[in-house]
């Protein structure tokens, strides 16, 4: 894991930004060309006939709406630069099951293709916009009317929502009652702060915090009828279907409602960050923490190009101790002509009863000091993570600096955590050198690592780095390749919690073995003959 080196006496971001990449200085700031939106292709009688079935008000024909549902929260860099690109040709807004299994049966009549919205492929962005051959035309659908909460019951400890509802919404409601979703979600490590609960359990890997700590049960509507998966208390025997449809990132069917499992809020939660010199022993204070019997509500490590960045962006010292043989911070007058290795920090947050966590807490201590760690406070917790979310935003908006923003999930055994870091940045060097935009450009790689079981640690990468202007999407296509070919090359996965989605299909057989594949191209054939949910995710082709 390499670790950057920031100037003190930088303050301005696009100067350090600039530093980093290897450039004398930033381009200009662009806006997103409206060039490659082409306008939508559907026939009156088809605009007719949805309008009847959800209201002429929820079919929306707008450009920029067709580019949002398209999009999420993950913007197409070939839109942006006016290259064009696949759209839905119209976004539907139904408000209820019946509605949804009208629109999925016209679908198969007039052959439209329908993009799932809030139930595809979770967070980062549908990529969901491509139809097939066999498909006329393809359609948004879009689940945010389904926003109700049918039932809170505090007794059994679950809720009964709407996949359209924000998970915001849920967690402000629930709050009200003095309860969460299971597991601490929606508590300090929480789900996303954006998006649907469709969106939330759709795509997830079932592997140790992920939502089947809290997902109970699900309703979908299909091509084949409508089918609800497996409630509490259910048959111990026989597979796990609520799996199944769960993972099926909207290829099998639209997911309406779920039934969440419940928590009471804990009576103290708290954040602490630790400090340490060097990647490797963050890791295994993580590891240490994952494998005991704490069960923190939060557990992030930030690699020293994540922390930089935050410093750097939040023109803010980085904290950390003097003996780690780092400055104390960019700030600080006595260090501000020389270099400054930002440290690695590990976020964790701890609920329960009073006694219980000063319990977890004294325990945390112990082995982070065992792990070389140096406590940093509670404070500097709550500031590091609110100055995160800024780079995370930044992240999303580099398009607009005029660079490329490249994201990828993945998780792997801690044994390999390391060396599955180090192939991802020597595979983005090797795009850079055979794809190199300006003499000594380079990519930055910042590096987030969350564990998600005693076993395994999901890793979020985030690289920026300069665009070769006029080979843009050779670049973008190069990287992605480059970096999903040596996650599967060293066993870990290609996508973890934002699915699979259309750019990563072609990968399906290696994440989940030939058989695996296979039967899950069963069961598409079975449910969805003609391919109309999703086409290309999962599977990159499927003819009626």
């Amino acid at each position: 894991m390499s670790q950057s080196t920031i100037e003190a006496s930088r303050a301005d971001i696009g100067d350090w930004l600039a530093g980093r990449l290897g450039l004398s200085r930033l381009g200009p700031a662009t806006a997103k060309s409206d060039a490659g939106v082409p306008p939508g292709s559907l026939e009156p009688r088809v605009l007719a006939r949805l309008g009847e079935i959800v209201g002429k008000e929820n079919v929306i024909l707008e450009a920029e709406s067709r580019r949002l549902m398209a999009e999420g929260n993950c913007p197409s860099l070939a839109r942006w630069i006016g290259a064009g690109g696949s759209l839905p040709d119209a976004v539907v807004r139904p408000a209820s099951p019946i509605q949804i299994a009208e629109l999925l049966a016209y679908a198969y009549e007039a052959e439209l293709g329908l993009s799932i919205v809030g139930t595809a492929t979770g967070g980062p962005g549908l990529r969901a916009v491509r139809k097939g051959s066999s498909h006329k035309a393809l359609i948004s659908l879009s689940t945010s009317r389904l926003d109700e909460v049918r039932e809170i019951d505090g007794k059994a400890g679950v809720a009964i929502v709407g996949a359209g509802l924000t998970v915001a919404g849920l967690g402000q409601q629930l709050k009200a009652e003095g309860l969460r979703l299971a597991g601490g979600m929606l508590g300090l490590d929480g789900m996303p702060s954006t998006g649907t609960i469709g969106g939330a359990i759709a795509g997830r890997r079932a592997v140790g915090r992920g939502p089947r700590t809290w997902l109970v049960s699900a309703k979908l509507v299909t091509p084949q009828g409508p089918w609800a998966t497996e409630d509490s208390p259910a048959a111990l025997a026989g597979p796990d279907l609520t799996a199944v449809a769960i993972g099926s990132e909207g290829t099998l069917g639209i997911i309406t409602e779920a039934t969440l499992r419940l928590e009471r809020l804990p009576e103290t939660e708290f954040i602490e960050l630790y400090a340490f010199a060097h990647w490797d022993d963050a890791l295994e204070a993580a590891r240490l923490v994952a494998q005991s019997d704490i069960v923190p509500s939060l557990l992030s490590i930030s690699d020293p190009e994540e922390v930089g960045f935050v410093a750097a962006l939040s023109h803010e010292p980085i904290q950390a101790p003097r003996r780690f043989h780092f400055a104390s911070g960019l700030g600080a007058s006595a260090v501000r002509r020389r270099p400054v290795v930002p440290p690695t920090y590990v976020a964790i947050g701890l609920s329960g009863s009073e006694l219980v966590a000063e319990a977890k807490a004294h325990h945390v201590s112990a082995l982070m000091r065992e792990a070389k760690g140096t406590p940093l406070g509670a404070d500097a917790a709550q500031t590091f993570l609110q100055r995160r979310r800024a780079v995370d935003a930044f992240t999303r908006s580099a398009y607009g600096q005029g660079l490329g923003v490249s994201c990828f999930t993945s998780a792997a055994c801690w044994s390999a955590l390391t060396e599955v870091a180090a192939a991802v940045e020597q595979a983005l060097a090797k795009v850079m050198d055979a794809i190199r935009p300006a003499p000594g450009a380079s990519a930055f790689l910042a590096t987030r690592a969350t564990p998600i079981a005693p076993e395994a640690c999901a890793l979020r990468f985030a690289a920026i780095y300069p665009r070769a202007k006029g080979r843009e999407i050779e670049q973008e296509t190069a990287m992605r390749d480059a970096v999903l070919s040596a996650l599967s090359g060293k066993g870990a996965a290609v996508s973890h919690g934002s699915g699979f989605g259309v750019e990563r299909a072609p990968w399906l057989a290696e994440e989940k073995s030939a058989v695996g594949a296979g039967v899950l191209l069963t069961l598409k054939h079975a449910i969805d003959p003609r391919g109309v949910l999703n086409p290309h995710v999962l599977f990159e082709e499927q003819k009626g």
